[in-house]
């Protein structure tokens, strides 16, 4: 319960963080606290080559991908924790090595060629079956025992109403006669190694906690990252249309004084500090 309560805590301060961020930012902006930042980031583009700036683009695409590739993981990994799928298979995480290895004794195994194992942990799937003859002699079902799953290999359907069964990795024979109606369903072959601890915690409170969290996080970062961007094009327009006439001039504001000329950055001074953005032209004839 304490893990649900931090959850929410953790997803509140992060909106409300972001939100107060974002409020305090674009503020900071419209006064032109960042100006200076803004006109060398435009500058040092400006400055890049074409290949420079196919490589930047590049890393960029690369990150967002990651992030919105990461964020579907998750989402993934939480369904797939919680089964969510087709309703003819079913996940299952294995909790024992009995089908971890072959039996030296079992020499089916290597007669038939059995090579299908799995251990503690890894995640496999199980497909439904529908009727006793769809189960050959060697397959690996799964079965209610009790209270748990058992997931182990046929080796005897001679009877026509019940399975003997057995693991790989054990000496003898499971003591139950497996009837159909037991059957969950066969293992289809596919297995996924050692993800079963995680899918396990994915499964857990906390785990789903601790993702919706990772969530919240990323989503936050992304979100105020793309406002923040067009917040400064939007200054960075302004500030063009003040110096879109000259090309030699001072720009002064709270970060300091940077001087341009013809599209370069000549010198920064970041001890002169106005309380407001202005543009100062410098006359040919003043030219230092």
């Amino acid at each position: 319960m304490f893990s649900i309560y931090l959850a929410i805590g953790l997803a509140i301060f992060l909106l409300a963080f972001s939100l107060l961020y974002l409020i305090l930012y674009i503020k900071d902006v419209k006064k032109g606290k960042y100006d200076i930042s803004i006109i060398k980031k435009k500058f040092k583009k400006l400055r890049l080559s074409r290949k420079k700036k196919r490589l930047l683009k590049s890393f960029n695409i690369i990150l967002n991908t990651l992030a919105i590739v990461l964020i579907i993981f998750l989402e993934s990994m939480i369904l797939i924790s919680n089964n969510i799928l087709p309703s003819k298979y079913q996940l299952l995480v294995v909790t024992s090595d009995s089908m971890a290895y072959k039996n030296e004794d079992n020499t089916y195994l290597d007669e038939n060629n059995l090579n299908n194992q799995f251990k503690t942990n890894d995640l496999i799937i199980i497909e439904k079956v529908s009727s006793y003859d769809e189960i050959n002699l060697y397959d690996i079902i799964c079965y209610q025992d009790s209270n748990q799953l058992v997931i182990h290999r046929v080796i005897d359907n001679s009877s026509n109403s019940y399975f003997i069964t057995k693991g790989d990795a054990n000496l003898n024979s499971d003591p139950i006669r497996v009837s159909f109606n037991q059957v969950i369903g066969k293992y289809t072959n596919f297995k996924i190694e050692n993800i079963g601890e995680f899918i396990l915690f994915t499964k857990s409170i906390d785990g789903i906690c601790l993702f919706i969290d990772l969530l919240m996080i990323l989503a936050s970062y992304l979100i105020c990252d793309e406002i923040t961007k067009k917040e400064n094009l939007k200054r960075l327009k302004y500030l063009e249309d003040l110096f879109k006439d000259k090309t030699n001039y001072y720009v002064n504001s709270y970060q300091g004084c940077i001087q341009i000329n013809n599209n370069n950055i000549v010198k920064t001074d970041l001890t002169k500090k106005t309380n407001t953005t202005e543009i100062i032209e410098i006359k040919e004839e003043n030219n230092e």
